[in-house]
């Protein structure tokens, strides 16, 4: 569920994204456990916004979650 514009919610929590700052090559890690509901979540705020996303399942400081790229 997408809360706010912008907001991502993959496992109840709210993650808010500064998608103003999130310039091509640059990324971003968000833990979730959810992680095909977080994709889902990305690409359609990513697709309202005009942009597009690579996303990977990732394991980072010992959480699970994706990070995500913005690419040309």
């Amino acid at each position: 569920m997408i809360r706010e514009e912008g907001q991502v919610c993959p496992d109840g929590v709210v993650i808010k994204i500064n998608w103003d700052n999130f310039v091509v090559g640059a990324s971003l890690f968000i833990p979730a456990i959810n992680l095909t509901e977080l994709n889902k979540q990305m690409q359609i705020i990513a697709n309202v916004k005009n942009i597009k996303l690579k996303g990977f399942d990732r394991i980072e400081a010992g959480k699970l979650g994706m990070r995500f790229w913005r690419i040309v």
